[in-house]
C-alpha cells in the first residue's frame, strides 16, 4: 500500500503514478467556476435564455435598481467664487496664497505661446516669458522682472481678478477690453504677453 507521506519523494515524471492519483483526488478538486466567483447569479442582471432559443444572444433584464435622470446624472462641485468659475486662493507655505488647480490649470492654458510666436520674441521677451511661465508653474500671483526687477502680475492674478481693470497690464487676461484707447495704442501683442 502507497502512504501519502512517501508521496513527495516519487518522481513526478511518473506517468502511472499522476494518473491515479488525479482520479483519486479528481472527486475532491474545486471547479473553476467556483474558484473565479462566478458561480452564483450576479445581483444587478438576470439573465433569460429562453426567450431566444435558436440564437447564442442572451438578453439581460435589470433588476431592482430605478433612478430618475436627475439622481442617475453626475453631481458636480459648486464652485464658491462670485465669477462662478471655481478660481480660489489656497494658503501655502508661511501663509501666502497661491492659485487653486483650477486657476492653475486655466493660467496654464491661457499662457500657452505657439511655437511660431515663441521664434519671434527676442532674447529679453523670452527670459521674461520663462519667468512668468515659472510663477505660474510655482502657482504664484506675481514675478519679479528679470530686466527692471518691477513685481509684474502674472496670468493667474488677472483671472482671479475676473475682468480687465484697464491699467494695461503685460500678462491681460481679457485683450484689454476695459481700457482706454491711449492706453491700448501703447501696447503692443508680441505673441506672448504685451509691450
Amino acid at each position: 500500500m502507497l502512504v501519502i507521506s512517501n508521496m513527495a519523494s516519487l518522481p513526478s515524471s511518473s506517468g502511472v503514478f499522476g494518473r491515479l492519483l488525479s482520479n483519486i483526488i479528481a472527486p475532491f478538486n474545486v471547479s473553476r467556476c467556483y474558484a473565479s466567483g462566478r458561480w452564483w447569479p450576479q445581483p444587478a442582471f438576470r439573465r433569460f435564455s429562453s426567450d431566444l432559443p435558436n440564437t447564442n444572444i442572451v438578453k439581460t433584464e435589470k433588476l431592482g435598481i430605478e433612478l430618475s435622470k436627475t439622481s442617475a446624472s453626475p453631481t458636480y462641485y459648486t464652485p464658491k467664487s462670485p465669477h462662478n468659475d471655481g478660481y480660489e486662493l489656497v494658503e501655502h507655505k508661511n501663509g501666502e496664497m497661491i492659485a487653486n488647480y483650477t486657476l492653475f490649470e486655466a493660467s496654464i492654458n491661457k499662457a500657452k505661446v505657439p511655437w511660431i510666436n515663441y521664434d519671434n520674441l527676442t532674447s529679453e521677451e523670452r527670459t521674461i516669458h520663462m519667468a512668468h511661465m515659472k510663477a505660474i508653474n510655482d502657482r504664484k500671483l506675481t514675478y519679479i522682472d528679470p530686466t527692471t526687477k518691477y513685481t509684474v502680475f502674472t496670468i493667474s492674478h488677472h483671472l482671479k481678478k475676473g475682468k480687465c481693470c484697464g491699467n494695461g497690464c503685460r500678462h491681460c487676461a481679457y485683450n484689454m477690453e476695459n481700457a482706454k484707447e491711449e492706453v491700448r495704442s501703447k501696447k503692443v501683442w508680441n505673441g506672448a504677453f504685451y509691450i
